[in-house]
């Protein structure tokens, strides 16, 4: 009976499951990691302000706390009020809003100049940068629905600055893409510029819209039309009262101009750029406000420069220029260029413009037309053209067209050369590769062009695809303009 009763009760503990175990308590759900971290990193920020808090927003539809296990959504980013919501309010110095992956659709605020995405305040701090980063290794687009309205990301006002942007891709229609007011840094991204709107046609449309951008450094990035192929309306940015910015390394093409530094630029350097397939300038120069003088050097440009109508001081060198133009499109009140190792390679062997000015000839005094013009290579026969401007007080309709021979007697172009063609300068026309008796054919014995003009056109090295793997804190480049600028030798008299 006893061993009856004990397999009896045997049988009945495995039909009741837990009737033979001791009552344990119930379990605690894990802790989310994710926010313990981000509490700890607001501890640590508070210690040590440089660190900063990461926080992490996706394309769900609802909200979140901005951990990475439950970031924001869709419902904590900005509607179409323009006021700031919680996944940008809470940004303090230092922090990062990390976007992970996937496409965010949405509209903006009509009447509004502040980016749609933007940081609160003052935004960030020298050393202590707020951050917006798509996650490393994750396609992230922010897609802009409606034709006007705001700009998708950047800074709103001069007191605004200390902002990093990187690894997006921007699209939409839109008058402008990007805002840039302060010290902002855009990286590695791919901005696809929509100018089909004939409102936003109408309004000096631009992908990137620095204004009042002073110590911007705009670098790696993409910069094209909504078409490949088929120039859009607009520009791939248009400059208007910026400092001290540094914009290097784009690839931009498709659109109506490639870059346009318009209004009243000082000390701006273009360098290492690749501008092509643009409807009319690969650089246009200012043509309202004060006078621009900025840099542009270690290009490649493939259609016309223009510095435009109001420049002073301006310096154009070791650029590779493909096309019929050194600086010889539109201008108007040009004065003390210096312009110098630059190649030009002639559409089919076709005459050059190499210089235009809307004045007549002016050898020395505050408003000479060139500081200093020599060591450049050229394809075809250069021509020089002053005057023509139909204001009377600037030159008249008149014009007087110099040539080669004419400039060096007025002490320019001394050292300059024309060529066959591009095969006697360049091993190929693929990796451009200067061949050996011209690499100290520049001015003191360095070469003329951009140092390594394969590089420039290997458009891998752009947008996002071309991030480091590792994101370090890179510091803002050292922004160190030319200090001993060239000075012709004027002829004896």
């Amino acid at each position: 009976m006893k061993r009856v009763a004990a397999i009896a009760a045997l049988l009945l503990a495995c039909a009741v499951p837990g009737w033979a175990q001791a009552p344990t308590r119930p379990t605690q759900p894990a802790p989310d990691k994710s926010a313990q971290e981000q509490k700890a990193q607001v501890k640590e920020a508070a210690a040590s302000p440089a660190r900063g808090v990461d926080y992490y927003i996706s394309n769900k539809p609802g909200s979140g706390d901005g951990t990475k296990a439950n970031p924001f959504g869709m419902a904590d980013l900005p509607g179409r009020d323009a006021k700031l919501t919680k996944a940008l309010t809470v940004l303090k110095p230092g922090d990062t809003l990390w976007f992970m992956g996937g496409e965010y659709r949405f509209e903006t605020a009509t009447g509004s100049n502040k980016p749609y995405i933007r940081a609160p305040g003052k935004g960030g701090e020298p050393g202590r940068e707020i951050s917006f980063r798509a996650m490393p290794g994750e396609k992230v687009v922010l897609n802009k629905l409606d034709p006007w309205g705001q700009s998708i990301i950047g800074t709103a006002s001069e007191d605004q600055s200390h902002v990093r942007i990187e690894g997006f891709v921007l699209r939409g229609k839109s008058q402008r893409l990007v805002r840039l007011v302060g010290k902002v840094e855009l990286a590695y991204c791919e901005l696809i510029a929509d100018f089909s709107d004939p409102k936003v046609q109408g309004s000096n449309p631009a992908a990137i819209y620095p204004r009042n951008g002073d110590g911007s450094w705009v670098h790696h990035n993409i910069i094209r039309g909504n078409e490949e192929g088929k120039p859009d309306h607009g520009h791939g940015m248009e400059v208007y009262w910026s400092e001290n910015m540094v914009v290097e390394d784009n690839w931009i093409y498709g659109l109506q101009n490639g870059l346009y530094d318009k209004e009243s630029g000082l000390d701006n350097i273009y360098r290492r750029n690749y501008v092509h397939g643009n409807r009319f300038y690969a650089f246009l120069g200012n043509n309202q406000g004060m006078d621009m003088k900025v840099q542009i050097y270690d290009n490649v440009l493939v259609g016309n420069v223009s510095l435009g109508i109001y420049v002073d001081g301006t310096d154009l060198h070791d650029n590779l220029i493909l096309d019929d133009a050194l600086a010889g499109a539109q201008s108007g009140v040009v004065k003390n260029q210096s312009i110098w190792n630059n190649i030009v390679i002639s559409k089919d062997g076709k005459p050059l413009m190499s210089y235009r000015d809307g004045r007549f000839f002016q050898a020395e005094g505050p408003k000479k037309n060139l500081e200093y013009m020599d060591y450049n290579l050229y394809t075809a026969h250069p021509s020089y053209m002053f005057g023509g401007n139909p204001k009377k007080e600037i030159g008249g309709e008149k014009r007087e067209e110099f040539t080669l021979a004419k400039m060096r007697q007025l002490g320019f172009e001394k050292n300059s050369q024309v060529v066959g063609g591009p095969l006697e300068i360049f091993e190929d026309e693929k990796t451009y590769k200067l061949k050996a008796q011209w690499a100290k054919a520049g001015k003191d014995g360095t070469r003329p062009g951009p140092d390594d003009i394969a590089s420039i056109m290997d458009t891998t090295r752009y947008g996002p695809g071309a991030r480091p793997k590792v994101n370090p804190i890179r510091d803002w480049p050292e922004h160190t303009l030319k200090q001993n600028r060239p000075t012709r030798v004027l002829p004896n008299k």
